[in-house]
């Protein structure tokens, strides 16, 4: 196998409270992997790991490694938001910024001073595209973000990562404040764009995670207790730990 990600024998820290305790696990490419388990168990700690968004934390210290296609993304030349731009993250609250459809869309390309407009418009396509989101607000570009319904919204914050042209996806509970529809639109997204991006999610639920992944992980008290594929996590654990968590006998 030719891993997407490599997390080896990763700790991480803020301050004296130890969040993960040497973790070691691989992503593979184009997959959905679903890190699982009961709050508080370091599965936020782990992705704002892999795109170093734990370090905007001053208290955070960290041991071990994360590879990304080979190489450790803690090297001194990796040029951080460089790293961030290509590993892009989606917070469980849908974050529409107070500007137009297309203007959310094409916000991270504009800090970077892309300016053309038909580089921008062809980025708003086919981002929105992506998403499903496009025959929706394609005659309303100009139309506030704000003014979406909340699916809307999630999916619009999906796509202005996906404008960057990221390549690992990390969605911390995107659907946790969504309704049943709209958390059915997210999910069935995820088989599309696994096609292109690897994903990683933090998923509300258990139900959740046996429905998206490809490959699952349960943690519990900072450690990986179990990683496998879905069959195997969800059907045939090999931990009671897991077992008991995944048919909800704790959590």
């Amino acid at each position: 196998m030719n891993p997407k990600i490599e997390i080896k024998d990763y700790s991480l820290w803020f301050g004296s409270d130890q969040v993960l305790k040497s973790i070691s696990m691989t992503v593979p490419r184009n997959q959905v992997v679903a890190v699982f388990g009961p709050a508080g168990s370091g599965k936020s700690g782990l992705l704002r790991s892999i795109n170093r968004m734990a370090e905007l934390d001053p208290r955070q210290r960290h041991a071990g490694d994360i590879l990304m296609d080979g190489a450790s993304i803690f090297a001194p030349e990796v040029n951080t938001p460089a790293l961030r731009r290509k590993v892009g993250m989606v917070f469980a609250q849908p974050t529409p910024l107070p500007m137009s459809i297309h203007d959310n869309v094409t916000y991270g390309l504009r800090l970077q001073k892309i300016r053309t407009k038909a580089i921008l418009d062809e980025a708003v396509e086919r981002s929105l595209t992506a998403v499903t989101l496009w025959d929706e607000v394609k005659d309303r570009l100009n139309d506030s973000g704000m003014a979406l319904s909340g699916g809307q919204q999630q999916r619009l914050s999906i796509a202005r990562v996906l404008a960057l042209n990221p390549e690992v996806l990390l969605l911390d509970a995107p659907t946790a404040a969504l309704d049943p529809i709209n958390t059915a639109k997210i999910e069935e997204l995820l088989i599309v764009l696994k096609q292109d991006y690897t994903v990683i999610i933090v998923p509300h639920s258990v139900q959740q995670a046996s429905r998206v992944a490809d490959t699952a992980v349960f943690f519990m008290g900072g450690e990986a207790i179990e990683y496998g594929t879905r069959n195997q996590i969800f059907v045939l654990p090999k931990d009671k730990r897991t077992e008991n968590y995944v048919s909800g006998r704790f959590g």
